[in-house]
């Protein structure tokens, strides 16, 4: 049923504007919360689920459409936009068809509370090897790694898919070669050592003041005594 069908596959190249797609969501939220008031206690628990779920769609399509009011006077839906349920999955849906500049705004918008590194990471790592490094390096650099703790998962799943990637800059033919899988490797290296470094650093502090309280103490009982 529209608006879905539109957004098939096989629907060719027709768009949906988010708006007529908001108001078409809004309409199947608005006639389930009216089915909710007439069905019986045993029927709620899934009309209740699908409402959420709508109006999660809701949400997430408001927040596309603040978000690139900023540079376009018609937004539009794609197939990978409409499963959207949230900030988060606009981000990764923003990042995975290559719209950089809709993604960072909406990373430093108010929505941005919602995109976490564990998000941008899970987005980056789902790139093609076709995406040049550069479109995302930043990030890796500056937001994602650092917010990650040296033994999280995700740090080793972006180590993996790094070399994946880099291994693939040089094989694929597809343009981007040697210096890409270089500028990508030196980034997750040099923003991995920053983070260990940082690590070490608050271990140090930690000890040293962990020490000088315990002198501090004995100090204290010494005098007591």
């Amino acid at each position: 049923s529209w608006p879905s069908t539109v957004l098939s596959s096989d629907a060719g190249d027709e768009k949906i504007l988010a708006r007529d797609y908001r108001i078409a969501i809004s309409a199947m939220s608005a006639t389930i919360a009216g089915a909710m008031k007439a069905a019986p206690p045993s029927h709620l628990a899934p009309l209740k689920s699908e409402k959420r779920r709508l109006d999660s769609k809701i949400s997430a399509i408001r927040c596309l459409e603040n978000v690139e009011s900023n540079h376009s006077s018609e937004v539009f839906v794609t197939p990978l936009l409409s499963e959207a349920a949230s900030p988060a999955d606009v981000f990764r849906s923003l990042v995975l068809q290559g719209s950089w500049v809709a993604a960072e705004q909406l990373r430093l918008s108010d929505f941005g509370d919602e995109i976490t590194p564990e998000y941008m990471s899970s987005a980056i790592v789902s790139l093609p090897p076709q995406i040049d490094p550069r479109s995302y390096c930043q990030w890796l650099e500056e937001t994602v790694i650092p917010g990650l703790s040296i033994n999280h998962p995700l740090l080793a799943a972006i180590h993996s898919w790094a070399c994946c990637t880099a291994d693939a800059f040089d094989d694929d033919g597809n343009g981007l070669g040697l210096d890409s899988s270089i500028i990508l490797l030196k980034t997750v290296a040099d923003a991995t050592a920053r983070l260990s470094s940082v690590l070490h650093s608050s271990f140090g502090v930690d000890a040293s003041s962990s020490i000088s309280g315990a002198a501090d103490e004995s100090m204290s009982l010494q005098e007591t005594f």
